[in-house]
């Protein structure tokens, strides 16, 4: 921390006189640039907002291809999971002999079978 300290302050220290007042006067021109258009900006602003005219707009990023396969794919991800799940859930009840619950498993990973299909297909 002190090396890059070092090497600021002996950059400062062995610029010229000349240099100095050319960087006085752009600092100076940069900070009078935003002292004068900030307070129109801020203005502009809370006129806006005590009129109830401020607008907010916010960019429709979802219709981009890129986000709607990405969708999609995670759509369809969950939906193999979740088939893949009561499809071993299934096979799990009915090793055990619980008949209701095996079947309402079969019936929810065909539903889910179906959501995998139907989500490929879009």
């Amino acid at each position: 921390m002190i090396d890059i300290l070092a090497s600021y302050v002996s950059e400062l220290i062995t610029v010229e006189e000349e240099d100095w007042i050319d960087i006085i006067i752009d600092q100076a021109r940069e900070i009078g640039v935003a002292l004068t258009t900030l307070p129109q900006q801020l203005q502009q602003f809370l006129a806006k907002a005590n009129a109830g005219k401020l607008e907010v707009r916010i960019a429709n990023r979802s219709d981009s291809t890129s986000e709607r396969n990405a969708f999609r794919f995670r759509q369809q991800l969950l939906n193999g999971v979740l088939f893949l799940a009561t499809f071993l859930l299934f096979l799990f009840l009915r090793s055990n002999g619980d008949q209701i619950a095996s079947w309402l498993s079969a019936i929810a990973s065909g539903l889910f079978l179906l959501l995998y299909i139907y989500s490929s297909l879009r």
